[in-house]
């Protein structure tokens, strides 16, 4: 059905619409289409945004791990909305302080965040300001787990024992 020929819900046509459940008058669409109808057609619907899990997706990955064409989208959903291209920007910061161990950097990072008006941010910087210098400690040593791996790997090399935990591996006296 071409546009310019639609004259509303009661001329030909009307039924069409009124069948998927449309209950306004003639005169609500008529002025609802009046911008169409030098077209000639309707327009392309409007792309489907996408999920917002997949967005959250895109941001919380390591931007090599992304495919180029999630790289895309979400370079597309930055581009519409300033608030989320800054809190993109401060996710991967934050992804940085943790993977390098700069807790340091936390101070800084915090006000910036703060000076941002980023609302969504200010619960997770509270809370990181909670306790503010266990955070930092946390992200500025590694963990006994990343020491407890290195020191097991420089002790043995049964390849047997280096799977097993650092306790057992030395009960065992396999490393000695």
């Amino acid at each position: 059905m071409l546009i310019s020929n639609y004259g509303g819900v009661d001329q030909p046509g009307g039924e069409e619409i009124s069948a998927q459940g449309h209950r306004g008058s003639a005169g609500t669409v008529r002025t609802h289409l009046r911008p169409f109808r030098a077209l000639g057609t309707a327009p392309l619907p409007a792309p489907t945004p996408p999920k917002v899990r997949h967005v959250t997706s895109w941001l919380l990955r390591h931007p090599d791990s992304l495919h180029a064409d999630d790289q895309l989208k979400l370079k597309q959903v930055l581009a519409r909305c300033p608030d989320l291209d800054a809190v993109a920007g401060h996710i991967t910061t934050f992804a940085e302080i943790m993977s390098g161990l700069h807790g340091e950097r936390l101070h800084e990072w915090i006000a910036k965040v703060e000076a941002d008006q980023l609302p969504d941010l200010y619960s997770f910087t509270a809370g990181l300001k909670s306790d503010l210098d266990a955070v930092v400690n946390g992200l500025t040593r590694p963990t006994p787990a990343r020491s407890r791996a290195t020191s097991t790997a420089s002790r043995c090399s049964n390849a047997k024992c280096m799977a097993a935990p650092a306790s057992t591996c030395s009960a065992s006296g396999c490393c000695s």
